[in-house]
């Protein structure tokens, strides 16, 4: 019990060496714990880490005192092991951290424009709510992203743009390549009543291909810092050798630290540095490739009334609402993108999105407009996403440019009984939309 033992000291000599090796058990106790659980999950190492933290001081407190400075044992072997020792609980608590859930909640304000074959609808304007929800468990992501958009009609509030979405990624990279290759998983559901989709749902998945920056961010750099010492630790003899700026020490294993334990300490530093690189670097680009399925649903709000499919003498727009039928179709779909992070302060994204039919030899589609002409279109959906944000960590301003196009707009022709007057119904084709958005980061 070193409690008594303690105790029973005379000298402040033998109590703080006794009281120092207390500690350093402490934590030989959260290293061995550390080394038998799944290291994707450090939850069972926060109660020891709370322990540890709250007594971080004690041992730099001890060997900080006037009357310490003459116990020469202490001079070298429990600084130079309490220094490794901050490291391995930094190491800790930093992943107990990046672990945990992080989120965004968001608002903005958008301007809508509406284009279809060259004509455009008057500005719309709607706000947006929404909330993001990320949580990492290195190799793998989990990522929720839920958002809301309404337009003021009057005294009520009509739906615009919706998304709800859930993926997961897992990094499948080598350890020479770390983060190159990702594999993903989604499901999704959205609507967009300023191109008369009235709900999408959609299940994919495929590979992403990722270039990260080697430099990162201030903010990554600093917490580089608090564990570098861990950058190639390793037993040698009986001894323990830890590296810093390519000058390493040897000093005694005061707590017996095995070689298992070594290497748990080893794979949780690789992991950790390569979470805090996916998360600052300076730069990102990549390409993701994916296999989709679409179940769509449209109603096209308005219609053109024809007096004869092969004369078009007599025509005007009526508000007659029609429901396409239910369409599943699968997708291939592309998304080349790129991210720049300036010191956290200002980050910049450009993500195109493109939709092709699974079936690349049957792109191209014939349809017959109110004219009865026959023409040919390809089916294709383009969207583009580009948004500046500044960040004063937790809020957040962002101003976004936002574009979709869908070339093939479904249509439709209705003849009455006598083939003489036909109904002739087409969704919109292009959605432009800007936004100012106000965002708030928790943890």
């Amino acid at each position: 019990d070193l409690d008594y033992l303690i105790s029973s000291f005379d000298t402040n000599e033998d109590k703080v060496q006794a009281i120092a090796l207390q500690k350093f058990l402490t934590l030989r106790t959260a290293i061995q714990t550390l080394a038998k659980i799944n290291l994707r999950h450090l939850k069972p190492c926060s109660e020891l880490y709370n322990t540890l933290s709250s007594e971080s001081q004690t041992i730099d407190d001890m060997l900080k005192a006037q009357w310490v400075d003459n116990v020469k044992a202490l001079d070298n072997s429990y600084k130079n092991f309490s220094a490794t020792a901050s490291s391995i609980k930094s190491l800790i608590d930093l992943q107990i951290r990046l672990n945990d859930y992080k989120g965004e909640a968001n608002f903005s304000y958008n301007s809508n424009q509406v284009y279809n074959d060259g004509s455009s609808d008057d500005d719309q304007f709607s706000f947006n709510i929404g909330l993001q929800l990320d949580k990492s468990i290195y190799p793998g992501e989990f990522n929720f992203d839920a958002n809301l958009g309404l337009i003021v009609n009057g005294s009520q509030f009509e739906e615009s743009i919706t998304n709800i979405n859930f993926s997961y990624d897992h990094d499948i990279s080598s350890a020479a390549n770390p983060l190159r290759r990702e594999v993903f998983g989604f499901v999704s559901r959205s609507s967009n009543s300023f191109l008369d989709v009235e709900q999408r749902y959609e299940i994919g998945g495929g590979l992403i291909f990722n270039w990260f920056s080697k430099t990162i961010t201030s903010s990554g750099e600093k917490i580089d810092e608090k564990y570098k010492l861990l950058k190639e630790i390793d037993m040698v003899g009986e001894e323990l050798k830890s590296c810093s700026e390519s000058v390493c020490e040897l000093y005694p294993n005061l707590t017996s630290i095995s070689n298992k334990e070594i290497n748990a300490i080893k794979e949780l530093y690789e992991k950790t540095q390569n979470m805090n690189r996916k998360r600052f670097a300076k730069w990102r680009g990549g390409l993701l490739v994916s296999f989709n399925i679409e179940f769509e649903e449209f109603i096209a709000p308005d219609s053109i009334q024809v007096a004869r499919i092969d004369n078009s003498e007599e025509i005007k727009t009526i508000s007659t609402p029609f429901q396409f039928s239910h369409t599943s179709i699968p997708r291939l779909e592309l998304r080349p993108f790129i991210e720049g992070n300036f010191n956290d302060k200002f980050i910049i994204k450009i993500k195109p999105y493109i939709f092709l039919p699974a079936k690349l030899w049957e792109t191209e589609k014939s349809f017959t407009n109110y004219n009865g002409e026959e023409i040919k279109k390809y089916d294709i959906r383009y969207f583009v996403q580009s948004s500046i944000t500044v960040r004063a960590h937790p809020v957040s301003v962002s101003i976004s440019l936002n574009y979709q196009h869908d070339s093939l707009p479904r249509n439709n022709i209705t003849l009455d009984e006598t083939g003489q007057y036909g109904t002739f119904y087409e969704t919109k084709q292009t959605h432009l939309f800007t936004r100012i958005g106000f965002g708030y980061s928790f943890e």
